[in-house]
């Protein structure tokens, strides 16, 4: 048994048996504190997040384009798998810690190349990727071909053409290996030929892409599409719907970026687009 006996003064000190009631917590934390934290908390982050973008859109423009098409092709996937979100901020970490002094090169497409200084006001709607000097896969001479063309649009105007510009972006000189057309978003983008799909697929310079082979020797390029109708080998028919106009890879707005590849060379579009109804130059 044990002896030890609480001693009275002792046990005359002890605090009053409070109960914790509702009442009694509420007293030791004014009302709404915690909610008005919160919101300041989130207020804050949304402040630092728009801050973020307004300094890599000014500071980081590769960087900040980069973010944005991952983020419009986030927001249009109806599963977003946990390889996307790998694969979003891989990206945008090797944007964070690369020289962003160093521009891009032209995007290649896989166009076999044996078979594959207008300064036009850049307005909204231009954008992709320059070369910074005129390689063996560019010409600028004049050409022929025997096709009737189609309007790779319904309808647009020619925001940037082929040849040197000041990148709209970048803000880098360079050599722009096609035109750029631009209109609403969701404009149709048609076939310029009848042909057969070379290639569908996506690059960081022109977003989403289709490449069409009408022979040997021909090929046309469609770029920054917002969706596309057709998928590889196809055989389409020239005016034939294949995609539509969107603002996918660098781009400023909603526009097309339209190439002519003749023998593995791009050449200038303008040679056979200029007065066909619907573009505007």
């Amino acid at each position: 048994m044990n002896n030890y006996v609480f001693k009275d003064e002792f046990a005359d000190n002890l605090p009053p048996d409070v109960p914790e009631t509702r009442e009694n917590v509420t007293e030791q934390m004014p009302r709404g504190e915690g909610c008005l934290r919160l919101v300041f908390i989130q207020g804050v982050i949304c402040a630092l997040v728009v801050l973020s973008c307004l300094v890599l859109r000014y500071a980081a423009p590769k960087a900040y384009a980069s973010i944005k098409t991952a983020y419009n092709n986030a927001v249009k996937t109806d599963d977003i798998t946990f390889e996307d979100i790998k694969t979003f901020f891989s990206g945008l970490g090797n944007f964070v810690f690369s020289d962003e002094k160093q521009t891009n090169s032209s995007v290649s497409s896989n166009i076999p190349q044996n078979e594959s200084s207008s300064s036009i006001a850049q307005s909204e709607g231009a954008g992709g990727s320059d070369v910074k000097a005129i390689p063996i896969t560019v010409t600028t001479s004049a050409y022929i071909i025997t096709s009737q063309i189609s309007s790779p649009v319904t309808s647009g105007t020619v925001t940037s053409g082929f040849g040197w510009r000041v990148h709209p972006i970048f803000k880098t000189e360079g050599f722009h290996t096609g035109i750029d057309i631009a209109s609403k978003l969701g404009t149709p983008i048609t076939s310029a030929f009848s042909g057969v799909v070379y290639e569908v697929g996506q690059s960081e310079a022109y977003g989403n892409y289709v490449i069409m082979k009408h022979s040997d020797t021909l090929f046309t390029f469609y770029g920054h599409c917002d969706s596309i109708k057709v998928e590889k080998s196809m055989v389409i028919r020239a005016g034939e719907i294949i995609a539509y106009m969107g603002s996918t890879g660098y781009s400023t707005g909603p526009h097309l970026h339209f190439e002519i590849r003749i023998n593995g060379k791009s050449v200038d579009p303008a040679y056979v687009l200029k007065g066909i109804d619907g573009i505007a130059f």
